[in-house]
């Protein structure tokens, strides 16, 4: 007897008939009814009985079922707990572009305490290659504002960013009008051409929002300043060095009061980006991505 008879018998029993049996174990029904007759030939006992067009299990085979399921019983439990100790242990690889990191302190230090056999692996990149790299499998997960729609993926949301503009006190205080679309007044950009406006470099989402933003205005600033740093851009901002464009989380206060005072809703319609989790859907352990997300969900520091 080896547990793939256990396995065979249990379902007999339930479909209470061979065909049926033998098709959800993905064998014919000849091999079933022949398994069967050895092993009560094997044990020298009828296990089951027809009763018309069904079979029924013998008092014996009643007694053997109850053994079987206990044994069944017993392995599942073995390998759900044998899944939970690998849970938690090996190495997970994320992903995060350069403009998130300093909000990841937290979390991965969290993550760190609750899952301590865990390496992580971090890599800092520009949203698109994270999502090269998730498709070669060099990642397991990423955070990224493209979550592209890939039916090989699972995708958790996180926030939304309204992307408005950021324009200091210091520098200049734009006409504004009340906006149909946003709590934010609203500002007219070509008023604002003569202005430096900072902007990241196109291969990060901030930079390729952008110069969207731009094109679909048909707005063209006297005065362009790259920069990488998002930190150090808004930072200058801040100092009235020019203006930005500033995904702000939607439903926070991640600004000051004064600062919120700062913001400004622009164009036909509001510029909503969505920065979400991403995993494979062939990733090995599931579960550590999910666990991962979550923590980052309740501990995301926004500020």
């Amino acid at each position: 007897m080896d547990f793939r008879d256990l396995v065979y018998l249990d379902a007999i029993d339930r479909y209470r008939n061979l065909t049926k049996a033998a098709r959800a174990l993905y064998i014919t029904q000849p091999a079933l009814s022949n398994f069967l007759r050895s092993l009560e030939e094997e044990l020298n006992i009828e296990l089951f009985r027809w009763n018309g067009n069904t079979m029924a299990p013998t008092p014996a085979g009643l007694e053997y079922l109850d053994f079987a399921r206990k044994v069944i019983k017993s392995k599942k439990e073995l390998d759900n707990s044998l899944q939970l100790s690998a849970f938690g242990r090996g190495t997970l690889r994320i992903g995060i572009p350069f403009s998130r990191t300093c909000s990841f302190v937290k979390p991965l230090i969290i993550f760190e305490k609750a899952f301590p056999e865990t390496e992580i692996i971090l890599t800092e990149d520009a949203y698109k290659n994270l999502n090269h790299m998730l498709k070669a499998c060099e990642l397991d997960l990423i955070f990224t504002n493209d979550p592209t729609l890939d039916p090989s993926h699972v995708i958790r949301p996180i926030f939304e960013d309204e992307i408005l503009l950021y324009a200091a006190a210091c520098l200049i205080k734009p006409k504004t009008s009340v906006c149909p679309f946003s709590d934010r007044p609203w500002t007219d950009l070509q008023a604002l051409s003569n202005y430096r406006f900072l902007i990241p470099p196109s291969d990060q989402m901030l930079g390729h929002i952008t110069e969207r933003i731009f094109a679909e205005n048909e707005f063209h600033p006297a005065r362009i300043f790259r920069i990488k740093n998002v930190q150090a851009e808004l930072q200058l901002a801040r100092a009235g060095y020019g203006l930005c464009f500033y995904g702000h989380p939607r439903g926070t206060q991640r600004l000051s009061q004064e600062e919120q005072s700062y913001l400004y809703s622009f164009g036909s319609h509001p510029y909503i980006n969505l920065f979400a989790a991403v995993y494979s859907k062939k990733l090995k352990f599931p579960e550590m991505a999910e666990a991962f997300i979550q923590i980052v969900r309740n501990h995301m520091n926004l500020d």
